[in-house]
């Protein structure tokens, strides 16, 4: 599993992908993974087919703007190059990708008529964008990225940055500076295909069906959460790394796309941010006390993918200046969250005993090994990791 071993990272700050089950869904913000529901029948279309699945959350957006043009192509073009991965044992059936509308931050995958779907809210595309705009467009945060200069600070209509209130907002904050303004649109891009690579693991590597065909444990639901965590930023860490070799950005991207690092980095700053969005979560870490691990946890298995990233690409990635700079991005991407929507920053989780004393970790890594891979091998699409 992508899943390295632990050890001690000083400038470690992580956060989580999280998903809230029914019983606590006062929360604003979560994410599904997969809901079992009755097979409908094969005849209807996939469009049919779609809005069974999104029946409970929110009809099928049928007018995407541009930017949504853009995230469901990126998300199709995945899609229809999986099988020149690695490690693919079965063709995948049909797997189609698109948007309901709500005005929460979610996104899922599930099963219908032997064809796969990935949904997610246009309410993510939406809150993201603005989120990382407003970020961008303030002189305070990210001050290498273009003229910060050019920038004015600001206070937030709202007060705080409020997850229910933007997707109703008719107008965005955006920078001033061209740059930055690029910068800020593509780091949306990245937490977008970010979402969709994180749901598309969930059906590569059996989970949906594993799901559906077997009666499971939180541990179980948490253990599965890693995997598509961790599996996700691997494959994309990797087209990150592929694109700076390549060298073909357009002239206005190519500052996006200057070294490996930075390319790591940028994805380290949108993944970052997209798991603050959930917020802190109670930090408890009891295992099997949830669907999803806490936040802070799940960030640190992230990051420890990272390194491990960078121990098989070690001729394009120095992880001992890799680890510099992360750490100076994900301070800067919690200085900017924090600055932006005015969140209420708890120290609580960045203190070394708080990860020294969680048996979290270990558990997780134990059901994988013991329970969670060897379930998994009747319904994976692409060999499983160790």
């Amino acid at each position: 599993m992508w899943f390295p071993f632990f050890r001690g990272l000083k400038y470690c700050k992580p956060r989580s992908f999280a998903f809230f089950p029914k019983k606590i869904r006062s929360q604003t913000a979560y994410i599904h993974i997969f809901r079992g529901m009755a097979q409908p029948p094969i005849s209807l279309t996939n469009e049919e087919l779609f809005e069974e699945v999104t029946q409970d959350h929110g009809p099928r957006l049928k007018d995407l703007n541009g930017l949504d043009c853009m995230y469901k192509s990126d998300a199709e073009k995945a899609i229809a190059s999986h099988h020149k991965f690695p490690g693919i044992i079965h063709t995948l059936p049909e797997i189609h990708y698109d948007f309901f509308e709500n005005n929460l931050f979610e996104a899922f995958a599930d099963k219908r008529s032997n064809k796969y779907f990935i949904a997610i809210s246009v309410s993510v595309s939406l809150i993201l964008f603005d989120l990382f705009h407003r970020m961008l467009s303030h002189p305070g945060v990210f001050k290498n990225i273009g003229n910060a200069t050019e920038e004015e600070e600001y206070v937030s209509p709202t007060g705080r940055y409020n997850l229910e209130l933007i997707p109703a907002m008719t107008s965005f904050k955006a920078p001033k500076n061209a740059d930055r303004c690029t910068y800020a649109g593509h780091i949306t891009r990245l937490a977008m295909r970010y979402i969709f690579e994180h749901e598309f693991s969930h059906i590569l590597f059996g989970h949906v069906d594993y799901h559906l065909s077997n009666s499971l444990t939180l541990l179980d639901y948490q253990t599965l959460e890693m995997d598509a965590d961790c599996t996700a930023i691997a494959r994309f860490s990797n087209l990150q790394m592929d694109l700076v070799e390549m060298n073909n950005a357009p002239e206005f991207q190519k500052f996006l796309y200057r070294d490996y690092h930075q390319a790591i980095c940028d994805l380290v700053f949108a993944i970052y941010t997209t798991y603050l969005v959930f917020g802190d979560g109670d930090f408890k870490n009891i295992p099997g006390s949830s669907s999803h691990p806490e936040p802070r946890i799940r960030q640190l298995m992230a990051l420890m993918t990272f390194e491990k990233i960078a121990q098989i690409n070690s001729t394009k990635l120095q992880w001992g200046q890799l680890s510099h700079d992360i750490g100076e991005t994900i301070g800067d991407a919690e200085k900017a969250y924090h600055l932006i929507t005015g969140a209420t920053f708890n120290p609580e989780p960045f203190n070394p005993e708080f990860y020294a004393k969680n048996p979290l970790p270990q558990t997780l890594l134990d059901n994988w090994a013991l329970k969670v891979r060897k379930g998994l091998h009747r319904y994976t699409y692409k060999e499983l990791a160790p």
